[in-house]
């Protein structure tokens, strides 16, 4: 199995350094812009590659982000997967990303922020979200249309990281990350 995981374009929260989560906040002007040059990427590997299905996040940042691959790549399909959704950080969304009470909560994996979900849950939804698509789509090349927390548990999935580490994984707006399986 071949994995392609983009984050998508910046959103208007991630322009204001604002925590996002389920929050769904559309893309900004230069987000679109981040889409459009990936998915241009993406295209160029489709051709070497091709990929077989495109799963992407509900959240419209996302999910615009993987309809500009699409359009970019042809008819490949795309569906929507729940479980690719960013973390829903609760009552601290729309806090400043570095308000240091937030980043205290979010080092506590079984702190539930508020109506919103633990970390552990979190990792736990992702973690069966990928077992379940090794399984599937083995002999297949998939790309995710999806969020930074959503790569940094990939990562972690794939390989071993400390606590530190994983709470200080980000990858750029409209990056791609590459896993052969």
């Amino acid at each position: 199995m071949k994995l392609y995981i983009v984050r998508h374009g910046q959103s208007e929260w991630n322009a204001k350094h604002l925590v996002c989560g389920s929050t769904d906040a559309p893309l900004t002007e230069l987000g679109r812009a981040q889409a459009a040059e990936t998915a241009q990427k993406i295209a160029a590997l489709h051709k070497e590659h091709p990929i077989d299905l495109i799963i992407a996040s509900p959240l419209r940042r996302a999910l615009d982000t993987g309809r500009t691959i699409q359009a970019a790549c042809g008819d490949v399909p795309l569906i929507i997967d729940e479980r690719i959704k960013e973390i829903d950080f609760g009552e601290s969304e729309g806090l400043p990303v570095k308000d240091q009470d937030f980043q205290d909560r979010k080092a506590q994996f079984p702190y539930v922020h508020g109506e919103g979900e633990s970390m552990l849950r979190f990792v736990h939804r992702v973690y069966s979200f990928f077992d379940e698509i090794r399984v599937k789509y083995a002999d297949k090349t998939v790309l995710l249309a999806c969020h930074n927390g959503i790569i940094r548990v990939a990562y972690s999935y794939f390989h071993s990281m400390t606590n530190r580490e994983f709470m200080t994984y980000v990858v750029k707006n409209a990056s791609i990350t590459e896993y052969d399986l």
